[in-house]
Protein backbone atom coordinates (compact mmCIF):
# COMPACT_ATOMS: atom_id res chain seq x y z
CA UNK A 1 0.00 0.00 0.00
CA UNK A 2 2.80 2.54 0.78
CA UNK A 3 4.66 1.80 -2.45
CA UNK A 4 1.88 2.43 -4.50
CA UNK A 5 1.99 6.05 -3.07
CA UNK A 6 5.80 6.50 -2.52
CA UNK A 7 8.23 5.60 -5.31
CA UNK A 8 11.60 6.67 -3.84
CA UNK A 9 13.48 3.47 -2.73
CA UNK A 10 15.40 5.24 -0.62
CA UNK A 11 12.04 6.45 1.80
CA UNK A 12 10.56 2.41 1.34
CA UNK A 13 13.53 1.15 2.74
CA UNK A 14 13.92 3.23 5.47
CA UNK A 15 10.16 2.32 6.22
CA UNK A 16 11.21 -1.39 6.03
CA UNK A 17 13.93 -0.97 8.25
CA UNK A 18 11.24 0.76 10.89
CA UNK A 19 9.02 -1.82 10.82
CA UNK A 20 11.69 -3.99 11.95
CA UNK A 21 13.13 -2.05 14.42
CA UNK A 22 12.05 -3.18 17.94
CA UNK A 23 9.92 -0.55 20.43
CA UNK A 24 11.90 0.31 23.57
CA UNK A 25 9.63 0.72 26.72
CA UNK A 26 10.37 0.91 30.30
CA UNK A 27 9.11 -1.66 32.80
CA UNK A 28 7.38 -0.65 36.41
CA UNK A 29 11.10 -0.96 37.62
CA UNK A 30 12.30 1.31 35.35
CA UNK A 31 14.01 -1.04 33.50
CA UNK A 32 14.18 -0.85 29.63
CA UNK A 33 13.13 -3.67 27.89
CA UNK A 34 11.73 -4.72 24.15
CA UNK A 35 7.98 -4.06 24.06
CA UNK A 36 7.05 -4.37 20.29
CA UNK A 37 8.25 -5.03 16.90
CA UNK A 38 11.79 -6.29 16.37
CA UNK A 39 12.96 -8.76 13.52
CA UNK A 40 11.30 -11.35 14.64
CA UNK A 41 7.74 -9.50 14.04
CA UNK A 42 6.91 -10.59 10.51
CA UNK A 43 3.11 -9.11 10.26
CA UNK A 44 1.68 -5.19 11.31
CA UNK A 45 3.07 -2.41 12.24
CA UNK A 46 5.09 -2.01 16.27
CA UNK A 47 2.51 -1.37 18.93
CA UNK A 48 3.97 1.94 20.35
CA UNK A 49 6.02 2.79 16.88
CA UNK A 50 6.19 6.07 15.81
CA UNK A 51 5.70 5.19 12.16
CA UNK A 52 2.18 2.84 13.05
CA UNK A 53 -0.32 5.72 12.69
CA UNK A 54 1.00 6.80 9.87
CA UNK A 55 0.98 3.63 7.96
CA UNK A 56 -2.75 2.66 9.76
CA UNK A 57 -4.05 6.24 7.75
CA UNK A 58 -2.28 4.80 4.55
CA UNK A 59 -3.60 1.49 4.89
CA UNK A 60 -7.28 2.14 6.05
CA UNK A 61 -7.29 5.11 3.93
CA UNK A 62 -9.21 2.18 1.56
CA UNK A 63 -12.09 1.96 3.95
CA UNK A 64 -12.52 5.90 4.17
CA UNK A 65 -12.66 5.46 0.44
CA UNK A 66 -15.32 2.63 -0.29
CA UNK A 67 -17.10 4.28 2.64
CA UNK A 68 -17.42 7.54 0.56
CA UNK A 69 -17.43 6.19 -2.89
CA UNK A 70 -20.22 3.76 -2.26
CA UNK A 71 -22.37 6.74 -0.28
CA UNK A 72 -22.53 4.41 2.38
CA UNK A 73 -23.19 6.62 4.65
CA UNK A 74 -26.46 7.49 3.27
CA UNK A 75 -27.21 4.76 2.48
CA UNK A 76 -26.33 2.62 5.11
CA UNK A 77 -27.19 5.46 7.76
CA UNK A 78 -24.09 4.91 9.50
CA UNK A 79 -21.10 7.42 9.72
CA UNK A 80 -17.40 6.43 9.85
CA UNK A 81 -14.88 8.28 12.42
CA UNK A 82 -11.74 7.16 12.17
CA UNK A 83 -8.40 8.30 13.54
CA UNK A 84 -5.01 6.06 12.34
CA UNK A 85 -5.97 2.43 13.19
CA UNK A 86 -9.15 3.80 15.73
CA UNK A 87 -12.48 4.10 14.96
CA UNK A 88 -15.73 4.01 15.21
CA UNK A 89 -18.96 3.44 13.13
CA UNK A 90 -22.42 5.64 14.34
CA UNK A 91 -25.46 3.89 13.19
CA UNK A 92 -28.60 5.63 12.73
CA UNK A 93 -30.26 2.01 11.83
CA UNK A 94 -29.49 -1.40 12.05
CA UNK A 95 -26.37 -2.34 12.76
CA UNK A 96 -25.60 -5.34 11.01
CA UNK A 97 -24.80 -4.65 7.30
CA UNK A 98 -22.18 -1.56 8.18
CA UNK A 99 -20.44 -4.14 10.38
CA UNK A 100 -20.71 -6.39 7.57
CA UNK A 101 -19.41 -4.10 4.99
CA UNK A 102 -16.42 -3.34 7.64
CA UNK A 103 -16.05 -6.73 8.16
CA UNK A 104 -15.72 -7.34 4.52
CA UNK A 105 -12.97 -4.51 3.83
CA UNK A 106 -10.93 -5.69 6.93
CA UNK A 107 -11.09 -9.23 5.52
CA UNK A 108 -9.89 -7.91 1.72
CA UNK A 109 -6.69 -6.01 3.52
CA UNK A 110 -5.97 -8.81 5.52
CA UNK A 111 -6.76 -7.21 8.91
CA UNK A 112 -9.37 -8.04 11.62
CA UNK A 113 -11.26 -6.03 14.25
CA UNK A 114 -9.82 -6.98 17.82
CA UNK A 115 -12.59 -8.65 19.77
CA UNK A 116 -11.60 -7.37 23.35
CA UNK A 117 -12.54 -3.30 21.79
CA UNK A 118 -15.43 -4.19 19.31
CA UNK A 119 -18.43 -2.87 20.75
CA UNK A 120 -22.22 -2.61 19.53
CA UNK A 121 -23.97 -0.72 21.45
CA UNK A 122 -27.01 1.86 21.67
CA UNK A 123 -25.04 5.54 21.67
CA UNK A 124 -28.53 7.12 22.83
CA UNK A 125 -28.57 4.86 26.24
CA UNK A 126 -24.75 4.16 27.20
CA UNK A 127 -21.65 6.33 26.66
CA UNK A 128 -18.24 4.96 25.30
CA UNK A 129 -14.72 5.70 25.39
CA UNK A 130 -12.47 7.00 22.02
CA UNK A 131 -9.60 8.57 21.77
CA UNK A 132 -9.17 9.18 25.43
CA UNK A 133 -12.81 11.45 25.77
CA UNK A 134 -15.89 9.84 26.81
CA UNK A 135 -18.87 10.20 24.54
CA UNK A 136 -22.68 10.44 25.55
CA UNK A 137 -25.81 11.53 24.78
CA UNK A 138 -27.21 13.55 26.78
CA UNK A 139 -30.42 16.70 27.26
CA UNK A 140 -29.71 20.33 26.92
CA UNK A 141 -31.47 21.99 30.73
CA UNK A 142 -33.64 24.32 29.03
CA UNK A 143 -34.38 23.18 25.88
CA UNK A 144 -34.22 19.38 26.24
CA UNK A 145 -32.65 18.39 22.79
CA UNK A 146 -30.34 15.63 22.97
CA UNK A 147 -26.69 16.42 21.96
CA UNK A 148 -23.49 14.38 22.28
CA UNK A 149 -21.63 14.97 25.31
CA UNK A 150 -18.02 14.93 24.95
CA UNK A 151 -15.87 15.10 28.16
CA UNK A 152 -12.11 13.59 28.77
CA UNK A 153 -12.57 9.89 29.79
CA UNK A 154 -11.74 9.17 33.77
CA UNK A 155 -8.85 7.33 32.87
CA UNK A 156 -6.98 10.39 30.77
CA UNK A 157 -8.09 12.16 33.92
CA UNK A 158 -6.00 10.19 35.85
CA UNK A 159 -3.24 10.37 33.98
CA UNK A 160 -3.25 14.33 33.61
CA UNK A 161 -4.14 14.42 37.78
CA UNK A 162 -0.89 11.90 38.10
CA UNK A 163 1.12 14.19 35.79
CA UNK A 164 0.08 17.29 37.41
CA UNK A 165 0.93 16.42 40.41
CA UNK A 166 4.53 14.43 39.70
CA UNK A 167 5.43 18.37 38.34
CA UNK A 168 3.90 20.30 41.62
CA UNK A 169 5.00 17.68 44.33
CA UNK A 170 5.85 19.08 47.43
CA UNK A 171 9.25 18.00 46.91
CA UNK A 172 9.87 20.17 44.44
CA UNK A 173 8.75 23.54 46.59
CA UNK A 174 11.86 25.02 48.40
CA UNK A 175 11.25 25.39 52.17
CA UNK A 176 11.63 28.43 53.28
Amino acid sequence: MVAERIVDGGILHLIKQWLKAPVIGEDDNGVKKTVGGGKANRTGTPQGGVISPLLANCYLHILDRIWQRRHLKGKLSAHLVRYADDFVVLCRKEVEEPLKVVLHVLARLDLSLNEAKTHIMDATQASFNFLGFTIQMSRGAKTGKPYPNVRPADKSLKKIKARLTELTGRNLTPSL
